[in-house]
Order: C-alpha cells, then sequence, then structure tokens
C-alpha cells in the first residue's frame, strides 16, 4: 500500500486531491485563507507548525526541510506514548505486592478497558489527526475548531455504551469462566475507571487540537509531570491512605482529571498569559459553534476504518498473550515481558509515524500534494535505515531485560529468545508504523483497516495458533 501511495501521481487541482484522498473539500469560507505575509522565511507559521516549502525544491531540499520537522515533532510524540505506556505499568505492577488475585484482577480490568474502550475511541479520534492538520495546513483555523468540538461529542457518545459495559462486566466475566476473586477485582477496577475514562478522552482531544497545529512539548511536560504524580498518589493511596487495591485505580483517576484540566487550561491561558510560550494556541478556537453537529459523515468516514484498524491490531496483541497463557504459566510470563519490551521500543517509529501524518495532512491542506508525496518518501526512508537499528536494541539487551523481570531461569531463557524475535518485528513494525502514519494524513484509513486485517487476521492469529 505505501508503494501504491508514493507511485501515484500527485494531483495538481485541490479537487481532485480531495477526491484522491477520499475528502470532502474543506469549507473555505469559515475563515478567510492565510495571509502569505503570515509565514516566516522558512515557509513555517510563526509559531512553528510547517507548511512546506515551494514544489520546485530539491530532493536535497526536501530532505534538509522535513528530516528536522519530523524528529521536532515525532521525538516528543513518542517520548510522550512511552509515558502513557509507563502510567500503566505504574497503575498494575504494585498490585503485584498486594497479591496474585489483586495482580490478575487489575490486569483483566486493564485489558479490557484496552480492548473495550482505549482501542475503539483512539480509533474514531484519528479522523482528528487526519482532518484538524488539513484544516490548518489550508488556513481554516476555526475549522480546527469545530473539528475538534465534533471529537469531544464523539468520544462522550461512545463513552455511554462502553461505561454501561464496564457496570455490568462481573456476570459476563463469570460466565466466561473468570475465578469469582478476581472477576470482583477486575470488575472493581473498570467501575472506579468509569470517572476517568471521558476526562482521558478530553486529554487526547486536546493533545490533537496542539498537535495538528505543530505544537507537542507542552503536552510531554505535562505527561511527564502527570506520570510521577501518578506513582506518588499509587502508593500514598494504596498504603499509607490504607484504600488498598482500589486505591490504584483511584490515582489513575486523578491522573486522568488532572491530564485534562492541565491541558485545558493551557490552551486556555494562551490568550490570558502575556508570557505564553505558544500565544497562538486559541487561534483555531472560535468559540462553540453549530458545526460541530455537522460533518460527522466525513469524520466516521474516517473514523471507522481507523478504529477498525486499530482494534484489529490491539485485539490481535492480547490473543496472542492469551494462547501463550493456554501454554503454561512459564509461557505467559515470558510473552508478557517481551511484549513490554516491545511496546516502549515500539513508541519510537509511532511517534515518527504520527509527525509524518501532520507533516502530509498540513501539505495536502495547503493543496500542495507534491510535498506531501515527498514527505512520505523521507519518512518512509529515514524509518527504514532506523529500523535496522532500532531492531539491535533487543537483541543487545535481551539478558539484562530479562534478569530485571525476573530470577526464574526457565522464563529468563524464554525470555532471551523472545526478544530476539522482538527485533524481527520491529524491523518491519516500524515501517508500518510510518506508512500507517501517512496514510492517515491522506485520509486513506480504510488501506490501513485491510492491510491490518490480512496481516493480523489472516496471517499472524491463525499461524500463531
Amino acid at each position: 500500500f505505501f508503494a501504491l501511495f508514493l507511485t501515484t501521481p500527485a494531483p495538481e487541482n485541490p479537487l481532485q486531491l480531495c477526491e484522491f484522498c477520499h475528502l470532502s473539500p474543506p469549507v473555505m469560507d469559515e475563515v478567510p485563507l492565510r495571509d502569505p505575509q503570515e509565514l516566516d522565511s522558512t515557509g513555517c507559521l510563526p509559531d512553528g507548525a510547517a507548511l512546506g516549502q515551494p514544489q520546485g525544491e530539491t530532493l536535497w531540499d526536501l530532505v534538509r526541510n522535513v528530516t528536522p520537522q519530523l524528529f521536532k515533532l515525532g521525538g516528543p510524540i513518542s517520548f510522550s506514548y512511552s509515558l502513557q505506556v509507563g502510567m500503566g505499568l505504574v497503575n498494575v505492577i504494585p498490585m503485584g505486592w498486594l497479591g496474585t488475585k489483586e495482580l490478575d484482577g487489575a490486569s483483566l480490568g486493564q485489558m479490557i478497558v484496552n480492548v473495550t474502550a482505549l482501542s475503539v475511541v483512539f480509533g474514531l479520534l484519528q479522523a482528528m489527526e487526519t482532518l484538524a492538520p488539513q484544516a490548518y495546513g489550508a488556513g481554516n483555523y476555526y475549522r480546527v475548531g469545530h473539528i475538534t468540538q465534533r471529537s469531544l461529542l464523539v468520544s462522550a457518545l461512545a463513552c455511554i455504551p462502553i461505561v454501561v459495559l464496564w457496570c455490568n462486566i462481573k456476570p459476563v466475566l463469570l460466565a466466561l469462566g473468570q475465578d469469582p476473586e478476581v472477576a470482583d477485582h477486575a470488575s472493581t477496577w473498570l467501575r472506579c475507571w468509569c470517572v476517568g475514562l471521558y476526562p482521558y478522552f478530553v486529554f487526547t482531544v486536546c493533545k490533537n487540537y496542539l498537535q495538528a497545529q505543530g505544537v507537542v512539548l507542552p503536552i510531554t511536560g505535562i505527561l511527564t509531570c502527570m506520570v510521577a504524580i501518578d506513582a506518588v498518589a499509587t502508593y500514598v493511596l494504596i498504603w499509607p491512605l490504607g484504600f488498598g487495591y482500589i486505591g490504584s485505580c483511584l490515582a489513575r483517576v486523578l491522573t486522568n482529571v488532572l491530564l485534562a484540566g492541565l491541558s485545558l487550561a493551557y490552551i486556555c491561558s494562551a490568550s490570558v498569559l502575556p508570557w505564553h510560550p505558544h500565544p497562538k494556541a486559541l487561534k483555531c478556537w472560535g468559540g462553540f459553534s453549530c458545526e460541530a453537529f455537522r460533518g460527522w459523515g466525513e469524520y466516521l468516514r474516517l473514523g471507522l476504518p481507523s478504529t477498525a484498524a486499530l482494534c484489529m491490531e490491539w485485539w490481535a496483541a492480547e490473543v496472542i498473550i492469551i494462547q501463550a497463557g493456554i501454554l503454561g504459566v512459564t509461557e505467559l510470563a515470558g510473552s508478557t515481558i517481551a511484549v513490554q519490551a516491545y511496546y516502549i521500543l515500539f513508541m519510537l517509529p509511532y511517534g515518527v509515524g504520527i509527525g509524518a501524518s501532520t507533516l502530509v495532512g498540513q501539505a495536502l491542506g495547503a493543496a500542495d500534494p507534491s510535498r506531501a508525496v515527498g514527505v512520505a518518501k523521507v519518512a518512509g526512508v529515514i524509518m527504514g535505515a532506523m529500523s535496522m537499528g532500532l531492531s539491535i536494541v533487543p537483541v543487545a539487551v535481551r539478558r539484562l531485560w530479562a534478569q530485571a523481570y525476573t530470577d526464574d531461569m526457565e522464563v529468563a531463557s524464554l525470555v532471551e529468545g523472545m526478544m530476539v524475535i522482538v527485533a524481527a518485528i520491529l524491523l518491519f513494525d516500524s515501517l508500518q508504523a510510518v506508512t500507517s502514519g501517512i496514510l492517515h494524513g491522506a485520509g486513506l484509513q480504510a488501506w490501513t483497516a485491510i492491510a491490518n486485517f490480512v496481516a493480523q487476521w489472516l496471517v499472524g492469529v491463525p499461524l500463531g495458533s
């Protein structure tokens, strides 16, 4: 699919461009197009959002200009996603100190959070990752705000069936044969998570809103502080305050609420604080508008394929872990430890992929498809080179990684062998992350859904079984 995208002639007419990417033409009368005088000498908006170079630039100029932009966006994004993965570990790992049943309940509860909520709503919100950068690149700043409001509504509606399911999950778990005590712990975990679910999606929407403008460092800073607060709150609530098992989940709820509150405060304070680092962060916000209730067809046309692609990817990973558990406790422990290494290392190409998605979307929004294809090529070449270096890491640290988790020699030996497989996966999955980001930026989410279905469910899961 990546080869097809790169070899497709880039349409020069903006209307042909919209047809190529299966998008409706942007609503140009929502706000006047940007004034060329707004651009600085590098072709960027003053706040740092890249809009692209002239279509006549050489390949070397393209590489020289795009590479720093990719890492400027992708680096903080990769780090922020690593922090989000770490936040989940901070909440679950202490459960092992309380008991095996508590750890099993928290792990099961968090798996249900990932499968039934995060994979679904994150997929829907990927429509915003396509539409918002394109609107920003076209100079339709208020349209970015309207898309943001639409995303808040979509995520709110999606939370309703999720909360209903979680509040009634215990009979379902018992019917599936789960241990009654583990099922009780998992249902308690999920009922507590209900309070922090929507705030977490509000934070995600705020992150996408700033990301569409090329602003990524503030969210990374907020996440860094919140991981530390989450760790301290988890310890204090579990032991000194005596909340026990539920204390860890309460800490996560508190963290989610603070994430949403601080993100909103950062954006809203842009017009108030004279020393604000991004004083134009509110320029895309024209106030609440009825436009948020329009354009849902276009939004869901992008969001639903993204949801399908993300769910197929996440669910396949969970199925593989379940299959490992069927083989035995040692195999389950080894698979879990190796998968954690994969998740952490995968955040680097994933962040670069989101950076590529933003740059491609901005270029398409600015009616510069030639630059969009150029960005895609540069991102693919860079990630191809990086993936070879990244795949060396799990092989080099396989023994240290195993020893950090366990002193069981049988489990450690299994982990060392699986880390070689993790290296091979990273070699190819790094390219997948970047190409998926490119396709998302172009509004071609359906391609990623088809690719994930074929790779994960027609090849990967059956072979693993």
